[in-house]
């Protein structure tokens, strides 16, 4: 009886010298097999029949080397997910997720910045874990780009080699342009997936793991890898600036931001997919949102002034995005909102005044250009009692930082440029029945910040399971460590949080005492000190606007005892509160 083998030559060599009596094969044998491979169509259950090929094989007794010969190499498809939005589902968190897949790259949509119009031919929309999405196929599916040029024409980007654009098309492209407009700087929401909004760069200390962050590129050094991006967001201190990174600017005869910090973005092995989607041209001349960046440290850009110590760097990976945004984005309107604020001095003995931005009023004038739609100042009155304000001047915190004398009494404004955890909710943990409320500040006056451990317990508050974010008040007492270093431990009134977000990127008008330790304390720099009450009355929200709109219509600071005692005036307030 005739039976045929198919196997690999190396199956087929193993076997005959582990038994070599299995199979009875005379020298010089030479087979040719010649087959039919099957593919499955796309979607169906149909197969097709790639051409015939023959394969001869050599005698598997022969010691002889052999050449093998690759018959076809399959490389796996590129993707690329494409968030899509229009009337129909407006924001971010509800767009409609479209994943591509082409070859290569050059095939690949040339999206590059949000808010780009695309129109896709044949594109499956399915159901994949509970969710909508779209699947484009590199055989059947085709795309446009379109996105207006400043002489207000449209351009066109497609991989094809033709393709129509009716005048219906481009009247429905102009509608778009004009509707993402308006939704890009209204839209406060997160896209799926993304826990938080970007941070600033201020908040790196806080971070772990990955991050978001939208940033202007100063600049890009591609002359060795791996590539090096300098990026700014106009918050935090130009002091704390990494020198290296100050002096290679300085070196190319860029102007060096007076306010902001400076980090740097490093790029190794990504840098070729970036070149290659054509987003370098637009990096130094854009704002630019880098999505799943990892926190890491480097060393020095070679031939710049070495800093002493490690750095903080962040690290583009293969689970980064990057994308151009617009100036009217929401993300980069807090930025430039935040940049116009800090570029006006302000008096820490005059400041009695609180600040807070809200949407929609008239435009300012910020470092990078004039910019429509961004927060504009809402005063609210700070209200101190007259014997604080008689018997306790407004002091500097560098005054406070480095003055030896205690106890003594303290009554300063300072700008809170940061808060620990991000996540709101995460300040407040029930414990026993009762909250324990946990989080830390970084306050700056000018170039001098010290660090806020604030902790504490409410219990009185009915509404603090809703704990979607609190605004604190109540007293407080505040210890510092070595000057640098504060604690604050308060009875809190709880409010809602959008209020908290803003309201903290704003001064603070602090009161407090600072006092030796007791008698046989561990610590003989530890000092500790009293804050008085802040009280902020409730946001106001505007119920026919989409986004939340709140304004602070005034801000009191109360004086209260010193001991641990509840508050009636605190408690009456919660109570009449329950309904807000």
């Amino acid at each position: 009886m005739q039976c045929v083998v198919v196997a690999e030559r190396n199956i087929l060599k193993k076997t005959l010298d582990k038994r070599p009596r299995l199979f009875t094969f005379p020298h010089s044998l030479n087979i040719e097999v010649a087959f039919e491979e099957p593919q499955r169509l796309p979607e169906s259950d149909q197969l097709r029949y790639l051409p015939s090929k023959t394969i001869a094989t050599r005698d598997l007794h022969s010691a002889a080397s052999t050449r093998q010969t690759l018959i076809q190499d399959h490389a796996p498809p590129r993707k690329m997910t494409v968030s899509v939005t229009d009337e129909s589902c407006p924001t971010r968190d509800k767009a409609l997720q479209i994943n591509v897949f082409y070859p290569t790259i050059a095939q690949m949509p040339k999206i590059k910045n949000v808010g780009d119009i695309i129109r896709f031919h044949k594109v499956k929309i399915q159901q994949y874990q509970d969710k909508t999405q779209g699947v484009g196929m590199s055989r059947a599916t085709r795309h446009l780009v379109l996105r207006e040029r400043d002489d207000g024409k449209l351009e066109q980007l497609a991989y094809s080699d033709s393709w129509t654009f009716e005048p219906s098309d481009e009247e429905r492209t102009r509608k778009l342009i004009k509707w993402s407009k308006t939704s890009l700087a209204e839209d406060t929401t997160l896209p799926d997936g993304c826990l938080h909004a970007p941070k600033l760069l201020a908040e790196l200390q806080f971070a772990e793991g990955f991050i978001d962050l939208v940033v202007r590129v100063f600049h890009l050094d591609d002359s060795e890898e791996p590539v090096r991006l300098i990026v700014w967001d106009g918050s935090g201190n130009a002091a704390d600036s990494d020198m290296s990174l100050v002096q290679a600017l300085k070196d190319r005869n860029i102007a060096v931001p007076a306010s902001g910090l400076l980090k740097e973005v490093i790029m190794a092995s990504c840098w070729s997919l970036v070149r290659d989607m054509g987003f370098v041209d637009g990096m130094l001349t854009h704002w630019c949102r880098f999505r799943n960046l990892a926190i890491a440290t480097d060393e020095p850009i070679p031939g710049t002034v070495v800093t002493p110590g490690r750095r903080e760097v962040l690290r583009f990976r293969e689970v980064t995005s990057f994308a151009l945004m617009p100036e009217l984005a929401f993300d980069v309107q807090l930025r430039l909102s935040l940049m116009a604020s800090t570029s006006k001095s302000r008096s820490s003995s005059d400041n009695d005044q609180l600040r807070m931005r809200s949407l929609g009023n008239t435009s300012t004038e910020g470092p990078l250009g004039s910019s429509n739609n961004i927060f504009s100042p809402v005063v609210a009155i700070t209200v101190i009692p007259a014997h604080i304000q008689k018997n306790i001047p407004v002091t500097s915190l560098r005054e406070i930082l480095s003055s030896p004398q205690t106890p003594r009494k303290f009554h300063c404004c300072a700008r809170v440029r940061s808060i620990w955890p991000t996540d709101i909710a995460k300040i407040c943990k029930p414990k026993s029945g009762s909250f324990i409320y946990s989080f830390a500040l970084n306050v700056e006056e000018g170039n001098d910040s010290m660090n806020i451990i604030v902790y504490g317990k409410d219990a009185v508050s009915a509404y603090l399971h809703q704990m979607s974010g609190i605004l604190l008040t109540a007293f407080v007492c505040l210890c510092s460590y070595r000057n640098t270093f504060f604690t604050v431990s308060h009875h809190v009134i709880s409010e809602k949080a959008p209020a908290l977000k803003h309201c903290w990127k704003n001064a603070l008008q602090l009161c407090y005492k600072r006092q030796t330790p007791s008698t046989g304390a561990s610590n003989p720099t530890r000092f500790h000190c009293h804050l008085g009450v802040l009280l902020v009355q409730p946001p106001r929200y505007d119920t026919a606007c989409s986004t939340h709109c709140f304004n602070v219509l005034s801000w009191k600071m109360l004086y209260l005892c010193m001991e641990r005692k509840r508050c009636n005036y605190v408690q009456t307030l919660i109570k009449s509160r329950k309904g807000f």
